[in-house]
């Protein structure tokens, strides 16, 4: 992509460039070609913010990353999962890099991943009360998925994890 080689300041000019500097270069490029994409009146994809309200201890540890910054490129990285394979990429990233991974550390990378899951079932919260889980869908529940089925017993144990005591 041409921001990739030669910046993304170059081709969009200052005030764009700083703009994109507050929000970051992958959200910019996203919203940028949702508003191309609304501009030529296709179907934009509603993104589903969601929630996960476990028991859990989900993070990366400083003990187990020291420095702030590469912590925070984890945590990018951590958010950005989609997929299955998505989160055995960070996973065999951060074992290759700091070693073993931590409880914490691997309860944050399911976590992302039991997201992916909710945004593309439609769930907008997920909530542990005891041994219980409410999941809470958009009031519009829709999905594209063709093994909805699937995706929805991949979830579930994916979640049932959590709450085994």
């Amino acid at each position: 992509m041409i921001f990739e080689i030669r910046g993304a300041g170059d081709v969009l000019g200052a005030q764009q460039h700083g703009h994109m500097a507050v929000i970051g270069y992958e959200l910019y490029v996203k919203m940028l070609n949702q508003a191309i994409a609304k501009v030529k009146g296709q179907e934009i994809e509603e993104n589903v913010d969601v929630e996960i309200d476990l028991t859990v201890n989900a993070f990366i540890p400083s003990t187990y990353i020291e420095d702030e910054m590469i912590k925070l490129e984890m945590y990018k990285k951590i958010a950005a999962i989609d997929s299955k394979e998505d989160m055995y990429e960070v996973e065999e990233e951060l074992e290759d890099r700091f070693s073993d991974i931590p409880k914490e550390t691997q309860t944050l990378l399911k976590i992302a991943y039991a997201k992916s899951l909710c945004r593309k079932l439609k769930i907008e919260k997920v909530k542990q009360t005891g041994n219980t889980l409410d999941l809470v869908p958009l009031t519009k529940y829709e999905t594209n998925e063709v093994d909805g089925l699937e995706i929805v017993e991949e979830l579930l144990v994916m979640l049932e994890d959590f709450v085994k005591t």
